[in-house]
């Protein structure tokens, strides 16, 4: 996960001076000050971008690959596309009817109920602690993979069915990585809560048996929670989800002149850095701290995020790692200019830097006294 924080903020940065990328965030602005909405300080665009991205469904990694898309494939309307415009959209889902552990009790059994059945703001077990659900909506019918794992489960045998870009942690040699489902192979191992009940809390693992590709075509769900891990009990499994919305974001906010980080943040005893966030540097949205956290896989407002055990942060647009702790944002204020988040200005122009040729049949002269400036002199050298 560390790879893909510098690869976010890579993308994040490039697709911050994209005509593509900045004409969408200009729109976004545009609507909501149609719709009455005021946008003219920071933290009002800001406000605006974040929940224009959260309206986005995620974009998974594509089959095989560690994808981080490009964020002009995801400043477009995927149901309005234009001609000739690619505009990505994921398909990172579960088979209907898969059972989620939620926090509502019958005496002293927690209750299971199917993905479809989920609603916002239901909490759910993810890997080791409780996850509020922050979004549930159908995918429709899609090509799933059976996956079947080393002991049985209330079913007997359980094979959990999700589509092949599904995500899932593996682990090996003791170190986590993040994979689909169309990676995953007989043997690898992936996590599970240690205990149920009441004692939840701890981790344990089980291993892959067997995987049966393309078994079926079903209708599938989507949801998203505030720690991108969901766990099965059916089989006894933690499955993972993640997304590429933070790219869009970082690039929108930059887009607009609002300086930016990558936020990388861990949530479970190891530390491991799960989710990918961004945060704005908004310095005069109140007097508490510069930077607010915008996390636009979450229906969260601007400034609040999940807490957090270790936090990463990336700089854009010239990508420096700035902190790597318990805790980052609350402990400094990392001015962009003393840490020189640009180090090299850019022209960037729809066409590029304009050229001399042609130039005088388009030039008015003004009159008056002043002295011709190098362009004009230039110009009138040519013409």
């Amino acid at each position: 996960m560390l790879s893909s924080l510098d690869e976010v903020a890579k993308a994040a940065a490039k697709g911050s001076i994209d005509p593509r990328v900045r004409t969408w965030a200009i729109e976004r602005l545009d609507k909501a000050r149609e719709a009455g909405q005021s946008v003219k300080q920071p933290h009002e665009r800001a406000r605006v971008l974040l929940e224009a991205v959260q309206k986005k469904l995620w974009v998974p990694d594509p089959i095989g690959a560690e994808y981080i898309p490009q964020a002009h494939l995801l400043a477009c309307d995927p149901d309005k596309p234009k001609e000739g415009q690619v505009c990505v959209r994921g398909d990172d889902c579960f088979a209907e009817g898969t059972l989620v552990l939620t926090d509502e009790r019958v005496g002293t059994t927690f209750v299971a109920v199917p993905v479809e059945k989920l609603k916002p703001g239901m909490k759910i077990w993810g890997l080791d602690r409780w996850s509020v659900v922050q979004d549930v909506w159908p995918k429709g019918e899609l090509l799933v993979d059976a996956v079947e794992f080393d002991m049985s489960s209330i079913k007997g045998i359980g094979q959990a069915w999700l589509t092949p870009d599904h995500h899932v942690y593996v682990v090996e040699d003791g170190v986590e990585r993040r994979i689909t489902v169309a990676e995953l192979e007989p043997g690898m191992t992936v996590p599970r809560p240690e205990c149920a009940g009441d004692i939840m809390g701890g981790v344990a693992y089980r291993k892959v048996r067997d995987i049966r590709r393309g078994v079926d075509t079903v209708p599938c769900w989507d949801i998203t929670t505030d720690d991108h891990r969901v766990y099965l009990p059916e089989y006894d499994v933690t499955v993972s989800q993640c997304d590429g919305l933070a790219t869009l974001l970082g690039a929108a906010l930059s887009a607009v002149g609002i300086y930016t980080l990558i936020v990388g943040h861990g949530y479970g005893p190891e530390k491991n850095i799960e989710h990918v966030l961004c945060a704005a540097h908004l310095p005069k949205f109140n007097s508490v701290a510069p930077w607010h956290y915008a996390d636009p896989s979450t229906k969260l407002a601007l400034g609040r995020c999940v807490p957090f055990k270790r936090e990463r942060l990336l700089s854009i647009p010239n990508v420096k790692l700035l902190c790597d702790g318990s805790v980052c944002l609350g402990r400094q204020s990392f001015d962009p200019d003393n840490l020189e988040f640009i180090e090299q200005g850019l022209f960037v122009g729809v066409g590029g830097v304009p050229g001399l040729e042609g130039l005088a049949s388009r030039v008015v002269w003004l009159a008056g006294d002043r002295e011709p400036s190098l362009l004009e002199q230039a110009v009138r050298r040519l013409a």
